[in-house]
């Protein structure tokens, strides 16, 4: 006996929305993310969440030079909340179109960059070994920033119309990298060698040879 037409129809209108809810709870598992990260640089970071969820990232290669992330540890999150965590702090704006997260470099208003202006401070240190010795040539920069100097003769340094809440990273061959928020940075910023950080590895780890 031949099924009436009206009741084929209502058949094929059910297994296609079947159809459709598989592909949406399939689209939904797919953008479940696992991410770890501590400090890596933001553009890894992406390329990692762009490869589980499936999702592209557009951006300009610039606006991301030097960003790093702070600590993620997500377990079978959203798309949203990794993207949330991943921008967490960061100078960038972005907006989700059709699986595409697309990253651009926050804009900030005319009231905005004049209160920047008067809330910017002059950052002045000097920086010596354990022994008070100046460390001429450290590098100092503003991380995430164009903003960077060396230090002179004497190990003092200038970095003028600072974000007070910026961080400064210090560097010098042979010592421990150094990062510093601006407003804490007062007086002797004192470095330490690679050889004492070296040292402490191999006393951590029990005197294991490889």
């Amino acid at each position: 006996m031949a099924l009436p037409r009206q009741i084929i129809r209502v058949m094929k209108l059910t297994m296609l929305l079947m159809s459709v809810c598989l592909l949406q709870v399939s689209a939904a598992t797919k953008a479940q993310v696992y991410l770890t990260s501590k400090g890596e640089p933001l553009q890894k970071v992406l390329k990692l969440l762009s490869k589980q969820s499936g999702y592209n990232f557009v951006y300009t290669t610039n606006d991301l030079k030097d960003l790093k992330t702070g600590s993620i540890n997500l377990k079978n999150a959203s798309i949203e909340a990794a993207l949330k965590a991943c921008f967490e702090g960061q100078p960038l704006v972005y907006k989700i179109a059709d699986k595409t997260v697309m990253i651009k470099k926050e804009s900030k208003s005319l009231i905005d960059k004049l209160t920047d202006f008067f809330q910017a401070i002059d950052v002045t240190g000097k920086v010596t070994d354990e022994q008070g010795q100046p460390l001429p040539g450290a590098s100092v920069k503003v991380k995430g920033g164009s903003q960077t100097t060396t230090t002179d003769k004497n190990g003092e340094f200038r970095l003028r119309q600072i974000d007070p809440a910026a961080i400064l990273v210090i560097s010098f061959v042979g010592f421990q990298p150094m990062e510093l928020k601006a407003s804490e940075v007062k007086g002797t910023i004192t470095m330490r060698p690679l050889d004492n950080a070296l040292k402490e590895v191999t006393v951590s780890t029990g005197f294991r040879v490889y």
